[in-house]
């Protein structure tokens, strides 16, 4: 649930900072994924923490200056991602497409 929060919130933050900056921004997908240890779950004393998580943003509109515009919005602006981002590694992967 929580790195389907993570997208979600991706998707809101990219589309208000398009309508914002007046950028065309045709479609938006974001999928996140982390790694972690499932044996903490079952009990096990093992860290129940996120290692790593990762992101991919998919933005359909937007020259490659605007992706990073959006890109960095979504960095800044989105409290999941600072949150998760001060726990563990994020890679955020950006795709523009025309």
């Amino acid at each position: 649930m929580l790195l389907a929060a993570l997208a979600a919130c991706g998707t809101f933050v990219c589309e208000r900072a398009a309508s914002e900056s007046g950028i065309a921004l045709h479609h938006v997908s974001v999928t996140s994924a982390a790694d972690f240890d499932p044996r903490a779950v079952c009990g096990e004393p093992y860290p129940a923490h996120l290692q790593a998580v990762r992101v991919r943003l998919v933005l359909e509109g937007p020259n490659e200056q605007q992706r990073d515009q959006l890109a960095l919005a979504f960095q800044t602006r989105c409290p999941l991602y600072s949150t998760l981002a001060r726990a563990a590694p994020v890679t955020l992967e950006v795709t523009a497409r025309a």
